[in-house]
């Protein structure tokens, strides 16, 4: 059966009906829809960026089929914080189209002519010193870097927290939140064309002045759904 068959107006009334609580907002339908806005599919070359314990490296290893290839990296930070959920996945392993890359950003090697890049509510860490080093800049050679490596026409999805108007990043250590504008902005600096969004992860009653982590709004933030592409020429 295909991973993707659901269609939209079931996940939008599930949305509905659960009002947005975790389970729905990680439920693999919401996930399908993600990859699917993000075009996403068999055959494709794609690299997920900073993947933690492999949720949407999975996912995307079964789209892109023995056919296609997915890159999972993560850094030394993220390799630590999801090291019992990457092995008990043991995506290499079972999938022969994935590669587990473990490598800093200054040391990364970008892949050339990929279909998609995918950063999943960890667009923000590129600004978190303990995560990607001590004044390091990391987000000019990231979004260079995932230009640099796509093919024309080649797409971007972040999903991320948001931020309120007017921050920027500038909260991004603390908060682990970072405003869609500014996010659009930078994308738009690196060449990029803002291609769709999608408010299937949107959540008005989410706490903007407090950590994601705070256990009044973990696992109910409201997301942003960006899916950004590099123009044909």
């Amino acid at each position: 059966m295909p991973l993707f068959r659901t269609p939209v107006f079931i996940i939008a009334l599930l949305l509905s009906a659960c009002g947005g609580d975790e389970h729905v907002a990680d439920n693999r339908l919401i996930d399908e829809q993600l990859l699917r806005l993000a075009g996403a599919s068999e055959g494709q070359r794609v690299l997920d960026v900073f993947s933690g314990g492999g949720h949407y490296s999975e996912m995307l290893a079964e789209v892109v089929g023995p056919g296609g290839a997915l890159i999972s990296w993560n850094n030394a930070f993220f390799l630590r914080l999801a090291a019992d959920e990457r092995e008990e996945r043991a995506l290499a392993s079972r999938f022969g189209q994935v590669e587990e890359v473990g490598a800093e950003i200054q040391d990364f090697d970008w892949p050339v002519n990929l279909d998609l890049i995918v950063m999943t509510t960890v667009f923000h860490d590129l600004w978190v010193p303990r995560i990607v080093g001590e004044e390091y800049d990391a987000v000019t050679p990231v979004i260079s870097g995932m230009f640099k490596s796509l093919k024309p026409g080649g797409r971007v999805l972040i999903v991320d927290h948001v931020a309120p108007e007017g921050l920027a990043a500038d909260r991004a250590a603390d908060l682990h939140r970072i405003e869609p504008s500014y996010v659009v902005a930078l994308f738009a600096g690196a060449g990029f064309e803002l291609e769709s969004t999608s408010d299937i992860l949107r959540n008005d009653s989410d706490n903007y002045e407090v950590s994601i982590f705070n256990k009044a709004v973990r696992g109910r933030t409201d997301r942003f759904v960006h899916v950004y592409r590099k123009p044909l020429d």
